[in-house]
């Protein structure tokens, strides 16, 4: 992790997360697509979506406006709760 830039050692057995913020359009896609095909699970969140440990050291913030708005992804209601499912 230190290697590519994700952790940075502030003293001795102290390490500090590095996070990339990611603001471009298509990443913030294509990070979503590589979580859904990963299907270890069929619905994610889309508060969770942020903090799925398989998008480290990114971060992103999605809305559900702008995921309605996609052809890539399909909201679907489950438990009450809006979910992000793949199409």
């Amino acid at each position: 992790m230190k290697q590519i830039g994700a952790i940075e050692n502030e003293k001795v057995g102290v390490y500090r997360i590095k996070k990339y913020p990611v603001t471009d359009v298509k990443t913030i896609q294509v990070l979503l697509l590589a979580i859904l095909h990963l299907r270890e699970r069929a619905y994610y969140e889309i508060a969770e979506l942020s903090s799925v440990p398989q998008v480290f050291p990114f971060e992103f913030n999605v809305s559900y406006e702008w995921l309605h708005d996609s052809d890539l992804f399909t909201l679907s209601n489950f438990g009450g709760k809006v979910v992000l499912t793949l199409d």
